[in-house]
């Protein structure tokens, strides 16, 4: 069979990333894994094992490319060099940015996290004994380790699904403790329509 022409593979590739099939195990591995990200900390960095799960979801989608690209009879090289020469030419072209963008989401960690404080906002379950928060937003039990030393009525930062939280320290309390932090409720994604691959540059 004749090769299928490089722009095209590009768009299958795009396709298939959006296949109910892909999507399912996509999906699951975010359930399967969006506990770990309902966790505070205090400082700039991140648990290192949001890293490593980040890796395991990047994984995911780097088979399925190898998978999509098998099929199309395509080789990886050929495929990236095609990305890299649209970029020096479509770069400022909106549809291009799309595509590329929903073609390597996968690789940023940062919308990575994104994608599971939504899931963690998504699966929350309200405290029926608890007072209800204020419309659009929810109420989260965290631990929260109160230093040895601490003064009581002081306070101090931490981050929850990427967002600052002031814990004001109590009296006579130190090590794990549990707080209630009020947090905003998931936003829905709006889906754009997909983005067409331009074709090779000449």
């Amino acid at each position: 069979r004749p090769k299928m022409p490089i722009h095209e593979v590009a768009q299958y590739v795009f396709e298939q990333f959006h296949e109910s099939k892909f999507k399912d195990s996509v999906e699951s591995f975010i359930l399967t894994h969006f506990e770990d990200f309902a966790v505070v900390h205090r400082d700039g960095s991140c648990p290192m094992h949001w890293v490593n799960i980040h890796r395991k979801f990047k994984a995911l989608y780097e088979k399925r490319l190898l998978q999509v690209l098998d099929d199309c009879d395509a080789e990886v090289t050929a495929f990236m060099d095609y990305f890299t020469a649209c970029s020096d030419v479509y770069g400022d072209d909106e549809g291009f940015r799309a595509l590329l963008a929903a073609l390597t989401a996968s690789e940023d960690f940062h919308a990575f996290q994104q994608i599971m404080f939504t899931a963690v906002r998504e699966n929350w379950q309200p405290d029926e004994h608890q007072k209800a928060p204020m419309a659009g937003f929810q109420f989260h039990e965290v631990r929260v380790n109160i230093t040895e030393g601490a003064e009581a009525g002081s306070s101090f930062t931490v981050i929850y699904l990427g967002e600052e939280h002031r814990i004001i320290v109590p009296e006579g309390q130190t090590g794990d403790i549990t707080v209630t932090l009020q947090v905003p409720e998931a936003i829905p994604v709006l889906r754009p329509r997909a983005p067409r691959a331009p074709p090779p540059p000449p």
